[in-house]
């Protein structure tokens, strides 16, 4: 291949999209690399949440899941919860209560996917449905999720039990009587709205729902517990309807518990599964050849669906994703090298490639383009977002140095019990990435540990002067020589362990002098 037909297949990686809401069903569908049989786990009918930082494949593996389940005859409900409503300021606006805000929030949800239903009978089951009957449940659903209770008083004969959500975050079932005083609130009466949503499916003669509830990350952390409660109560109870949740694991929170005995919100692997974790998938360290296969036929996927420059596809008969990875990388190291850039992150792949693609220009894609190319990625997206706070940056650099410049690995390990804010400030700007859980202590085997991986931008620098971390952890022997450990287990001593769990307590010491 001379330079100008090298030229023109790394446009074809600059006419890529980052973000999967860009792209047409079609491409979405046709470029979906399945791993560890995700398709199948989303398919079965229970409630799930699925964790993924930004740029894992959420959005992608949703939209392609819904277009497979729609193809088997079920009905799919996406809701992207950063555009839901039409007025979602009031979900951030702290001078309204709790309960207000959650109720809008719920009342919007459950409005969308009535909305979905109604869309799905006029363009889908127009002619197996009787429309009048369909239309009569439908607005009394709609008048169920919008009660409200009216300035001044009002008379009524009719009791009815529903939830209530007090400043105190506590959730109780009341008998009521419409004798009410007060401005006006939305109030949310779970049984009516159960009953009618059975029969709304009933009328429409589906099988089976699935609700797809995108950027669950994107609703303020403190509304979020009152919006899986609301949910519990209204779609859980209902057969026919699967509730699938794509979240941030930790800008997520699911649950208030109370006591031992009553909670607000979902309580994991009891009300819901939470069995996919696509952090931990395509991470290099953990599967060389799955992380070269999902990636060759991910980038592969992606260049022959986006139609374009795809003349030099065809003039190079390129058919297969090895043939494309063989043409494009200067060498497997090269490739290698985007995978390992990227840390297993999709998003951040596709961002690294172009910039290395324009480094490259008419030449195959080289290592140290790639390099140069993670190395302007980083300082033009998750440094600058580190640097915007102010206490997260002087945590990276002494992480950097204590890990990095004095142990000279590129990973420790965490109490998997053990939170903290900054640590999940960096892991969720994928600045740190979690690459192994569970890691067992042999002394203490109920302590559990995670191997944090610090990200290649990071010391990229140190590559080029050789100075590049020996592996992932590291340890003395009886005579002191220090060994590094480049494939992890699944336990270690304290002869690891004394020297991989990063002591926080010392930064704390550091910043007090």
């Amino acid at each position: 291949m001379d330079k100008q037909d090298h030229k023109l297949l790394n446009q074809t990686i600059l006419a890529l999209f980052p973000r999967a809401e860009k792209y047409s069903e079609f491409h979405l569908e046709n470029s979906f690399v399945d791993i560890a049989n995700l398709s199948t786990l989303l398919s079965i009918p229970v409630n799930q949440i699925i964790y993924g930082r930004r740029g894992t494949g959420k959005t992608h593996l949703f939209t392609y899941q819904s277009f497979k389940l729609k193809q088997k005859g079920a009905m799919t409900v996406n809701i992207d919860l950063r555009t839901v409503g039409s007025n979602g300021g009031i979900y951030g606006d702290k001078k309204t209560s709790l309960n207000e805000r959650a109720s809008a929030l719920t009342r919007d949800v459950l409005i969308y996917t009535i909305n979905e239903f109604l869309n799905y009978v006029l363009y889908t089951k127009k002619e197996e449905v009787v429309l009048e009957d369909f239309e009569e449940i439908y607005e009394q659903l709609h008048q169920a999720i919008n009660q409200i209770e009216i300035v001044g008083t009002l008379q009524s004969n009719q009791n009815e039990k529903h939830i209530e959500l007090n400043e105190n975050q506590e959730s109780k079932e009341k008998t009521t009587g419409n004798i009410i005083k007060g401005r006006p609130y939305n109030r949310i009466s779970f049984p009516s709205i159960n009953k009618l949503f059975n029969k709304l499916i009933e009328i429409m003669k589906i099988d089976s729902i699935f609700i797809f509830l995108d950027e669950w990350s994107e609703i303020p952390i403190e509304l979020q517990p009152y919006l899986a409660d609301l949910l519990r109560r209204t779609l859980f109870p209902i057969k026919k309807i699967s509730l699938k949740i794509a979240a941030i694991q930790y800008r997520s929170n699911f649950i208030i518990q109370k006591d031992s005995h009553s909670y607000i919100g979902l309580e994991l692997g009891s009300d819901i599964a939470t069995s996919i974790d696509l952090d931990e998938l395509v991470v290099f360290e953990n599967n060389f050849d799955t992380s070269r296969d999902f990636f060759s036929r991910f980038i592969f996927n992606h260049i022959t669906n986006q139609g374009y420059n795809n003349d030099i596809l065809q003039k190079y008969r390129i058919t297969t994703s090895k043939e494309l990875i063989d043409i494009m990388f200067s060498d497997q190291d090269a490739f290698d090298e985007i995978i390992k850039a990227s840390e297993g992150n999709p998003r951040d792949a596709i961002q690294i490639l172009q910039e290395s693609a324009m480094k490259a220009n008419g030449f195959k894609i080289s290592q140290e383009h790639i390099r140069e190319g993670a190395r302007q990625f980083f300082n033009k997206s998750k440094e600058y977002n580190v640097r915007a706070r102010e206490d997260a940056y002087p945590f990276l650099q002494w992480i950097i140095r204590s890990v990095i410049k004095e142990r000279g690995v590129r990973a420790f390990l965490l109490g998997a019990s053990r939170r903290n804010e900054l640590i999940d400030f960096l892991y969720s700007n994928r600045v740190l990435h979690i690459i192994k859980s569970g890691i067992i202590d042999l002394d203490n085997p109920d302590r559990r540990y995670r191997v944090y991986a610090i990200d290649y931008g990071c010391y990229i620098d140190l590559l080029r002067a050789d100075k590049a971390p020996q592996g992932l952890l590291s340890y003395k022997n009886e005579r002191n020589n220090v060994k590094y450990i480049k494939v992890l287990e699944n336990q270690y001593g304290p002869l690891v362990l004394e020297r991989a769990v990063l002591k926080l307590e010392e930064y704390r010491k550091s910043m007090n002098k």
